[in-house]
C-alpha cells in the first residue's frame, strides 16, 4: 500500500501543476466517494476521507476523468490531449 500512496502522491503533484487543487482524506466529499467541481475559477477534486486507500487512486483517477471531460467540453482540445498523454505514461510508471 505504502508505493501505491507514493504512486498517488507523485500524481497529484502533477495534476496541481495542471492548477487543480487537491484535497484527500480532509473532506467527506459531499458524501461521495470523490467529486470534481468548478467554482469561481477553480477546478477542484476532493477525496473522501471516509474511504479505504486501496480505493483512493481508482476514485482520484475517476475525479481526474471528470476533470479532462470538463475541459473537453470548453474547447481545450490540445490540452486534454497533453492530459491524456501525460496520464498514459503514468500508467507505464504504475504497472512497474
Amino acid at each position: 500500500m505504502a508505493c501505491q500512496r507514493d504512486c498517488v502522491t507523485e500524481l497529484i503533484k502533477q495534476v496541481e501543476a495542471w492548477g487543480v487543487q487537491v484535497n484527500i482524506s480532509k473532506t467527506k466529499a459531499r458524501g461521495n466517494k470523490g467529486i470534481f467541481c468548478y467554482k469561481d475559477g477553480i477546478n477542484r477534486i476532493d477525496i473522501s476521507r471516509n474511504i479505504d486507500d486501496a480505493a483512493i487512486l481508482p476514485t482520484f483517477l475517476h475525479e481526474l476523468a471528470h476533470f479532462i471531460h470538463y475541459k473537453y467540453d470548453n474547447g481545450n482540445f490540445r490540452i486534454c490531449l497533453w492530459m491524456i498523454i501525460s496520464l498514459n505514461l503514468w500508467n507505464l510508471f504504475l504497472e512497474r
